[in-house]
């Protein structure tokens, strides 16, 4: 199995659930007609956005690609939020501080995440750590005893 199969699954489900929301406010319109696009772009960017935040937390990957994660996950909840704004009619006063909320969690949960860091401290940083050369004496060394 894949390292990354449960993401790719719910990828997978929610692409279907949006699909089959959409398909059945064109069947039903009466029980989904409220279904639109900009409801379907909400149940993608959304879910996407939480799988990517979860990503960026959980999953043991270097500091670059979960802030990358986390980043992303922010983009989409802000288009999430803009179709919501469509959707539901929201007032345009508080539109600008729920964005800035938005961005605000996604700083503080990238660096709750990353634990400061900027990135992975490289080999060639770390205590005791022979280059090509210094490698080679010391195998030859051992050769010789």
């Amino acid at each position: 199995m894949s390292k990354n199969f449960l993401g790719k699954l719910f990828g997978v489900l929610i692409i279907a659930l949006a699909a089959t929301l959409w398909l059945l406010s064109e069947v039903n319109s009466d029980t989904f007609g409220f279904f639109n696009l900009s409801w379907a772009v909400v149940v993608l960017a959304g879910g996407f956005a939480v799988l990517n935040l979860l990503q960026g937390i959980f999953v043991q990957n270097p500091v670059p690609v979960k802030k990358m994660k986390i980043v992303i996950a922010v983009v989409l909840a802000i288009i999430t939020f803009g179709c919501l704004i469509t959707a539901l009619a929201i007032p345009e006063n508080i539109v600008l501080p729920i964005i800035a909320l938005i961005v605000v969690a996604g700083l503080l949960i990238s660096l709750v995440a990353t634990g400061g860091k900027k990135w992975d401290t490289a080999d060639n940083q770390k205590v005791g750590y022979k280059n090509y050369f210094e490698r080679k004496k010391a195998e030859e060394k051992a050769e010789k005893k």
